[in-house]
């Protein structure tokens, strides 16, 4: 089986910023690498407790559970896919 290739403009690692999900820093660097405002920003995750942490910030926040949920969301938010 072929793995998709996947391109990312900014990649956080826990382990470099010293934080993990759902600290608030872990996100935070993640913005900055960006420089985007939270607002501009959708976190999607399967583990709620991540999503609110990300929303507490000011990101739109998804709850991963099926692939087609998932686009919906995104096509609710504006968002091209």
């Amino acid at each position: 089986m072929r793995r998709a290739k996947m391109k990312f403009d900014a990649i956080s690692l826990s382990f470099k910023v010293k934080a993990m999900k759902p600290e608030q820093k872990i996100f935070q660097d993640i913005l900055r690498k960006l420089q985007v405002s939270p607002e501009r920003c959708v976190y999607i995750d399967d583990i709620e407790k991540y999503i609110r942490a990300a929303e507490r910030i000011g990101m739109k926040g998804i709850l991963y559970k099926k692939y087609n949920q998932l686009v919906k969301k995104l096509c609710e938010l504006g968002i091209k896919i």
